[in-house]
């Protein structure tokens, strides 16, 4: 923008000026403190006001282009030439008073995947303009008056996030970017000719579905495929995207098992479309044994719904059976428990972006949270109940939460971070477990020492939270 931009400068500016003036409140301590800061506060939004009339006056006599290139420039909080999901949710929320953050976020989502030609997860300039013209004629409107009403919501609109929801968007920013590539992934593949030859190959009865037994069957075929060495979680994934659970899969189902199967080999399906079609077509399927086994484990899998149905009178007994399977990925010492190294695993997948050593000591908190039985370790029930916060605390849907968390489990971590990971653990076990058995009266932290532990930091390169900084805390 040229100089010509500096009223929206200026009203930026003076929007600052006033969220940081109203953070004074929290400090004053009498009467005359108070008056002070809310005077300042007063003059300060009034000046906010007059530069946005300037900005409104000067928004007037802007082309359709500057307007775009402005509205661009005000969602692009970070300056890097790019809108991402998290930034453009402001502009859905902004416009929508009834919108929540879910529905912004879903909402970017699905339209940056809709018009992310390069695949970026993200969108520039050219590809924005898309979206707004894909929004003006959603609306019946006109370029010129929808891009003035977007740049004056951005402004006056009340309807925002709010400073936990603004976290939780910086927090899962890389999670959420992942969700972008994967939508415009899936939205590629599901136009793709050869996805749909592939299907009617599964689709042997020719009922548009593909049953359990034509999956096991199909996927047999491609066992020597270089993208299978993830077969057994292909097979476990199959009650995952079952979403209606009517024990068959129709072409959009279809299409995100497979996605799945190669997002967890790191394969792109352009890589293998035609190797898959070819493995399917000519080779020579299950032997009746095999086939046998593999009803076997799936029927298992029915069993499990069932027992759920039953026992726990679960309503949705379809999420806690994927619980169920995404609990037996992370449980990698088949123990039946999850360990905090177990936890730290399989939650660094999902957290690749936030700090490791940030991260780890949070894990040590959440473990403490949840481990009713103070065992040092999380039950099915309690990983389930660790979940169900989660996704309700993010505002997530728990079907999506799961599939995304069982996708992302068939990936490896960085093997510098699990080296890391696994040398604390043995003093996080340490550390959970001496404040469990922490007793306020006598001072001791464990039943059978004497010895306080002390704040002396770890080892060098090993940081955790100290004990003595959880003294007496219940999470």
């Amino acid at each position: 923008m040229t100089d010509d931009s500096t009223p929206f400068v200026a009203v930026q500016e003076a929007s600052k000026a006033v969220v940081k003036n109203e953070q004074e409140y929290d400090k004053v301590e009498n009467v005359s403190e108070y008056v002070k800061v809310a005077r300042k506060n007063l003059n300060l939004i009034l000046f906010d006001l007059q530069k946005r009339k300037i900005a409104l006056d000067t928004l007037i006599n802007y082309s359709d282009g500057q307007k775009m290139k402005l509205l661009f420039n005000i969602l692009d909080k970070d300056h890097d030439g790019h809108i991402h999901a998290t930034e453009l949710m402001s502009l859905f929320r902004r416009t929508d008073a009834g919108m929540t953050f879910k529905q912004s976020l879903e909402k970017s989502v699905t339209y940056i995947a809709l018009y992310d030609a390069d695949n970026d997860s993200t969108v520039d300039l050219e590809e924005f303009k898309n979206i707004v013209y894909r929004i003006t004629a959603e609306a019946d409107s006109n370029f010129h008056e929808m891009c003035e009403f977007i740049i004056m919501s951005m402004w006056f609109s009340t309807n925002r996030n709010t400073a936990r929801e603004d976290k939780i968007a910086k927090i899962t920013s890389g999670a959420i970017d992942e969700k972008v590539h994967q939508a415009v992934e899936y939205n590629n593949t599901l136009a793709d000719g050869r996805m749909r030859e592939l299907f009617s190959l599964f689709d042997k009865d020719e009922n548009n579905e593909v049953s359990f037994t034509e999956l096991a069957d199909g996927l047999y075929k491609m066992k020597d495929e270089k993208f299978w060495k993830h077969q057994e979680s292909a097979m476990d994934i199959f009650l995952m995207v079952d979403e209606d659970a009517n024990r068959t899969l129709d072409y959009n189902e279809f299409v995100k098992m497979v996605l799945n199967i190669l997002h967890a080999a790191q394969v792109e399906f352009n890589e293998v479309a035609e190797a898959m079609k070819d493995s399917v077509a000519n080779r020579a399927g299950m032997d009746s044994q095999a086939l046998e086994q593999a009803k076997a484990r799936y029927n298992h899998e029915q069993d499990l719904i069932d027992e759920f149905k039953e026992e726990r009178g679960i309503k949705n007994a379809l999420h806690y059976a994927k619980l169920h399977k995404l609990y037996d990925i992370w449980d990698t010492s088949n123990d039946g428990l999850l360990s905090y190294e177990e936890l730290v695993l399989g939650l660094r997948k999902y957290m690749k972006t936030n700090n490791l050593v940030a991260m780890t000591e949070e894990t040590l908190f959440t473990m403490l949270e949840f481990d009713k039985d103070e065992d040092q370790k999380l039950d099915e029930e309690e990983f389930a109940n660790l979940i169900v916060k989660f996704a309700k605390k993010t505002d997530q849907n728990l079907h999506e939460l799961i599939d995304f968390l069982a996708v992302l489990s068939l990936t490896e971590n960085d093997a510098k971070e699990e080296e890391y990971i696994k040398s604390i653990s043995e003093q996080a076990n340490q550390q959970i477990k001496a404040v469990q058995n922490y007793d306020p009266d006598t001072g001791i932290y464990a039943p059978d020492t004497t010895e306080e532990p002390t704040n002396e930091p770890a080892a060098e390169g090993k940081p955790i939270s100290s004990v003595q900084g959880m003294k007496g805390k219940r999470y």
